[in-house]
């Protein structure tokens, strides 16, 4: 039997989901066991298909679900502008620890079975497939950690590119004595961008502008600039001082990048 929106049975696009739905939604990675069927949900981000609600996952987890033979549908090669539904049966998952962190990468691969169109509301007209740009794509992140003691901070930035995402990372360097900043660049695996975009992916519903109220003490940044689909940028700023700490999901997002290159940003430590 055929399941509704694959390639043989809609050659020529996709069909929209009929109920009743076959497949239990998927609410929650933790459970989910090898050949289980569900359907979730998605989007298109502008690199990937996203679920459009957030799925539960275990504490300190960053997971993501990874669609095999998404290549069979050859019209989502370029995205596509609405609400879809992906109908798929739980291959494999992997679970890998953050180096230096209590944190871990979940990624579910999922053989892809079905996909449609979610119902578009009473009397309006299901969106096309379109490869315009996304609404926004990170460009670059950036953290950085301000002590007193030193004239420059400590800091990471990511930027994300067609060529791929580096990394660059300045921070004092001590030897025999000598105190100098020093600043060194690494290329990222596909791996640890994917990683990186989940993260911020996973926070963005808590991550809100804001600034420093006061002067003294340590000062936190993190800074986060995406691309519109205009062309132009825009960037979300959060900076904490003043004895205010950054919050878990801005500190999250801070250990990741630190972990880059086997810093703790957040441990400012003394060096007399």
């Amino acid at each position: 039997m055929l399941a509704l929106g694959s390639p043989a049975a809609a050659p020529n696009g996709l069909a929209t989901c009929q109920d009743p739905e076959p497949f239990p939604r998927l609410d929650a990675y933790h459970g989910a066991k090898s050949q289980n069927r569900f359907y979730v949900d998605v989007r298109w981000s502008g690199a990937e298909f996203v679920p459009v609600e957030t799925i539960a996952m275990p504490r300190h987890h960053s997971s993501r679900l990874e669609w095999t033979n998404r290549d069979r549908w050859p019209s989502l090669a370029q995205g596509y502008g609405g609400v879809l539904r992906f109908r798929g049966r739980h291959l494999t998952s992997t679970i890998e620890k953050v180096p230096g962190q209590h944190r871990w990468w979940a990624t579910y691969r999922v053989e892809l079975e079905g996909v449609c169109i979610v119902r578009a509301a009473s009397g309006s007209t299901p969106p096309e497939p379109t490869a315009a740009a996304p609404p926004a794509t990170v460009q670059s992140i950036h953290v950085s950690v301000q002590s007193p003691q030193y004239a420059e901070p400590e800091s990471v930035t990511v930027t994300f590119g067609r060529d791929g995402a580096r990394a660059a990372y300045s921070g004092l360097h001590i030897n025999r004595g000598y105190h100098r900043f020093k600043s060194t660049k690494k290329q990222l695996s596909p791996a640890q961008a994917r990683a990186l975009l989940d993260l911020v992916q996973h926070h963005q519903h808590a991550l809100k502008a804001c600034s420093a109220k006061g002067s003294s003490g340590i000062r936190y940044v993190l800074q986060i600039t995406v691309t519109l689909a205009g062309g132009g940028t825009q960037r979300l700023s959060m900076s904490y001082a003043g004895g205010k700490r950054p919050s878990r999901e801005v500190a999250a997002i801070m250990d990741a990048l630190g972990s880059l290159f086997g810093k703790k940003l957040r441990e400012v430590r003394r060096y007399d």
